[in-house]
């Protein structure tokens, strides 16, 4: 007997011991079971489903089933589905159980054809045959294999090689941690084969070399802490596409030389390793080759594609360098925390290759986070089309790696921090975020820079030498410090751009930060200057910010103001000699007539921040907002009660002012116009008199106003807003001395405290704010004299009077945003006044018996102030002109209504030097009871 042939049998029990030099065939359901007997070896081929079937992998034609600590052995082979259109299913599983073949395995032979083997809970398998073909899972095109090994100690080991997908589809799972170890290891490895591999919690050995996808498609995914080792690894070689994904904590693939992502003719490669995976290379110290990780190797049709992502995700070579397109494309992203370990990378090593460093996502697609390289590692642009992207989310990412050879540097989001002296030379593209400088010197001064709109090229105060510029976006000198210096060894085009300096602004000698350019410009570009610690001067030649060497012919022009303390500065092209360059320039030429023949007619005049008007009228506002004198409340000082003859004395008033005022400073160029309102309300509360028939009164006072300004600056043309919002509380006392009369003697005092909201804002600047607030006191004193009574009709009276008035309201000191320091002065200012007033008091005679009677009244007065008001800005003053002595003439009329009703309004004009003049309209009401 020379075979065993059975169909469709439930179980077959092979006795004894059984040694055949024939093939053996299942083509039913067969169990081994470890009973005592045993089948312990055999000399030919063993064939699960070798008959025709559907092929179904549902329903086997053949079943092979070895458990329970069995154990098989052979001298020759074992197919699994070997007839086209057969299938076949072979089980191994427990502990102790194994098959052990001399010669080779094969899951599904022929086309068509589908086999499946498990190696389970322990079980081993093992192939002795060392030929290229020792296990194959789909062997010929259109055959399906699948094997699955599975659980603790299950195992695969092949002396030979293991082919996933030879010429048909084959798959291979290892998990739960079984293993399989061979000397080869091919996924995908002719012309239209398919071969995934996934590897969960397992375990793959390879003492040779590893290829995916060599001629055919090719897949790996490595997850969940599995282990893969192997000599050299490729990845897409000869048409084929290779795959390997790489991903878990503990998840390793280690080669011990070198890998190769898209070897050869149109072959192409992917790597990922994420989610805490490692890619080991040159594990053995050095690679036979030189390099341990290349991309695009062997011809121009080739490409290599790494993604190393997500924290603890490391690809490292172990000393050994990466080559990213060698002869081919080659493209290696590091992104969200990923790191690559190296010695050295090339990008686009040989003529024609094309390289692509990506830190973060690749320029067309959306940024994420960037990865990170071995500080240490040199950057080098080959002979082809080498590019390093920069395209990710941080802010502050720093990058020290070294910069050589020729390629482009491209900057699309992010900022990145270059700390490395770079020298390569090409291009950087800066299309979107920020390119900044961390040491002297680290942009390459071989390049030539292209700066989109809205991306920036920041020098963050270190010098750097570049080659030429085209600015569409901005560039940044500063660092906090003044001095940095920008030199273009080349051409500069301004596309609208802007360039962004910092400068102590002060004399022609003030440390700036400067841009040398010594070819040509060309262009429209715009400079924003940012003061630095400067108190301001006057210039004389200006401060010099741009030097040109060639041909002058771009325009730079002035972003915003320029201010330092109380100065204003400006962006002008030089003159004579210095047309070429550019200063600032804090003084104005003003060119006078002369006809002596002798020039020299022009005068130099320092400018003026109008924002300086606008603190001194805000200050003068708060001194005189709330200013009353005793004619303000007055109106009829008692009446008689018709009805029970009683003398009426206590009294409530309210005054509302408005008002307009025109002011300029002391040199003419600041000219500011004011309008306000006040609300003043107050009232008589005691009343007492003495013995030689004086009267005092006592009242109460309460105000609130506001104020507000515009200043303009006849050089500049720039204006500055100021307001004033206050509110003021008080006493008063007056003293007459002759009681209820309206003639003789009189003294009046005021005692109020102020608080006051100011706000500056200057045109093009920050809004300032801040507060003040005081006390201020006055005291008058007069004598009213009769110069005619007609006590029918009318009486005529002459007021002379004086009046001195205190101001303590102060601000608090100021720090403006551009760190000039503000200070009011003029502060404790005391006012006087001499005046005289003239009045008629008188009724018509249809007012008889009504006790309506009215008041029209002149008044004429001269106000010195001891000081003018202004104020002082990094040590310079600017004080208002024309306050210090002020003509003033009232008009106006007091009416009594009704016995208890008064009504008062006048209008007030005051004149005083310089332009100076200040329009008022008061309307005030009393009310006695």
């Amino acid at each position: 007997m020379n075979g065993l042939f059975r169909k469709k049998c439930l179980a077959i029990l092979i006795v004894a011991t059984f040694n055949a030099s024939a093939d053996i065939t299942f083509t039913g359901d067969t169990e081994k079971t470890n009973n005592g007997n045993s089948l312990t070896s055999y000399t030919g081929n063993i064939f699960i489903g070798r008959t025709d079937t559907d092929g179904s992998p549902e329903a086997p034609a053949g079943t092979l089933l070895v458990n329970s600590g069995s154990q098989m052995s052979g001298d020759n082979s074992l197919y699994i589905g070997n007839a086209s259109g057969t299938s076949g299913l072979v089980t191994l599983s427990d502990a102790g159980t194994s098959l052990t073949l001399d010669k080779n395995i094969i899951v599904s032979l022929a086309s068509d054809s589908y086999g499946r083997l498990d190696i389970l809970n322990g079980a081993s398998l093992t192939t002795s045959s060392s030929g290229s073909g020792a296990g194959s899972i789909g062997y010929m095109e259109n055959a399906s294999g699948l094997v699955n090994i599975s659980g603790q100690g299950s195992v695969w080991n092949s002396n030979g090689a293991l082919n996933v997908g030879e010429n048909g589809s084959g798959i291979l799972n290892i998990n739960q941690n079984a293993s399989a170890n061979s000397t080869e290891f091919w996924v995908g490895r002719y012309a239209n084969s398919q071969g995934v591999v996934n590897i969960d919690n397992g375990m793959l050995a390879s003492s040779s070399y590893t290829v995916i996808g060599n001629n055919g498609t090719g897949v790996m995914n490595v997850t969940n802490g599995s282990l893969v080792t192997n000599t050299f690894t490729v990845l897409g070689n000869i048409n084929g596409k290779g795959e390997l994904h790489l991903s878990g904590p503990g998840t390793i693939y280690s080669s011990l030389d070198h890998i190769h992502v898209g070897s050869n003719t149109l072959g192409s490669g992917v790597v990922t390793v994420s989610k805490g995976a490692t890619l080991n290379t040159s594990l053995s110290g050095s690679s036979t080759i030189g390099e341990s990780l290349e991309l695009g190797r062997l011809s121009e049709n080739t490409t290599g594609s790494v993604v190393v992502t997500g924290s603890n995700s490391v690809i490292n070579t172990n000393g050994g360098r990466t080559i990213i397109g060698n002869k081919g494309v080659g493209i290696l992203t590091i992104m969200e925390n990923g790191e690559l370990l190296t010695e050295d990378i090339i990008l686009a090593a040989k003529a024609g290759a094309i390289g692509i460093l990506n830190i973060g996502a690749a320029s067309d697609e959306a940024a994420t986070f960037a990865g990170y390289i071995t500080p240490t590692t040199n950057i080098n642009f080959g002979e082809g089309n080498a590019i390093l992207n920069f395209n990710h989310l941080n802010n502050g990412y720093i990058f020290e790696n070294l910069i050589q050879g020729t390629g482009t540097v491209e900057v699309n989001s992010g900022q990145t921090i270059l700390t490395a002296q770079n020298s390569w030379s090409g291009t950087a593209n800066l299309n979107a975020g920020i390119l900044k400088a961390g040491a002297v010197n680290t942009f390459s001064h071989n390049a030539t820079y292209n700066i989109a709109d809205g991306a920036l090229l920041d020098l963050n105060g270190f010098n750097q030498t570049i080659s030429s510029v085209s600015n569409s976006g901005t560039i940044n000198l500063s660092g906090g410090q003044p001095g940095t210096v920008l030199t273009i060894n080349g051409d500069y085009i301004g596309e609208g751009g802007l360039i962004s300096l910092g400068t102590r602004l002060d004399d022609d000698n003030s440390l700036t930060d400067k841009v040398i350019i010594t070819g040509n410009t060309s262009g429209d570009s715009k400079v924003a200057i940012a003061n630095l610690g400067g108190t301001g001067a006057s210039t004389l030649n200006g401060i010099e910010i741009i030097s040109v060497g060639g041909a002058s012919d771009g325009d730079f022009v002035q972003q915003g103001r320029i201010v330092a303390g109380a100065w204003e500065y400006k962006l002008a092209r030089g003159l004579d000699a210095n047309k070429a360059n550019w200063y600032l320039s804090s003084t104005f030429v003003e060119t006078q007539p002369d006809n002596s023949g002798e020039g020299n007619n022009s005068n130099e005049i320092n400018v003026l921040r109008p924002e300086a008007g606008a603190y001194s009228a805000n200050a003068y506002a708060a001194d005189t907002m709330f200013n009353t004198t005793l004619s303000d409340r007055l109106g009829e000082t008692e009446y008689t009660d018709m009805m029970t003859g009683e003398r009426k004395l206590t009294s409530l008033w309210m005054k509302n002012t408005g008002g307009h005022s025109r002011i300029n400073d002391s040199t003419g160029q600041l000219k500011t116009k004011s309008n306000r309102y006040v609300l003043m309300l107050g009232g008589d509360f005691a009343t007492a008199f003495t013995e030689g028939g004086g009267a005092f009164r006592f009242g109460a006072l309460a105000g609130y106003g506001y104020n507000h300004s515009n200043t303009q600056s006849s050089l500049s043309r720039y204006h500055a807003k100021g307001s004033v919002n206050g509110y003021t509380t008080g006493l008063y006392a007056t003293w007459y001395a002759d009681g209820d009369s309206e003639q003789g003697a009189y003294i009046d005092g005021v005692l109020q405290h102020s608080w006051f909201n100011n706000r500056v804002n200057g045109q093009l600047l920050e809004e300032e704010k801040y507060s003040s607030k005081g006390f201020s006191a006055s005291l008058e004193s007069g004598y009213v004299f009769p110069m005619s009574n007609d006590a029918k009709s009318v009486a005529w009276f002459v007021q002379p009077q004086a009046k001195i008035l205190w101001s303590g309201i102060k601000s608090k000191d100021l720090k403006e945003a551009n760190g000039t320091v503000v200070k009011t002065e003029g502060d404790n200012n005391l006012t006087t006044s001499l005046g005289l007033k003239m009045f008629i008091k008188g009724h018509n005679a249809i007012d008889n018996q009504k006790e309506r009677n009215f008041k029209p009244f002149v008044e004429a007065n001269w106000l010195h102030n001891m000081h003018n008001r202004g104020v002082v800005m990094d040590g310079v003053s600017v004080n208002q002109s024309g306050t210090r002595n002020v003509g003033e003439l009232k008009l106006g009329v007091e009416g009594r209504m009704s016995p208890e009703f008064n009504i008062t309004g006048f209008v007030n004009q005051q004149i005083g030097n310089d332009g100076y003049s200040d329009t008022s309209a008061v309307i005030g009401f009393k009310y006695s009871f």
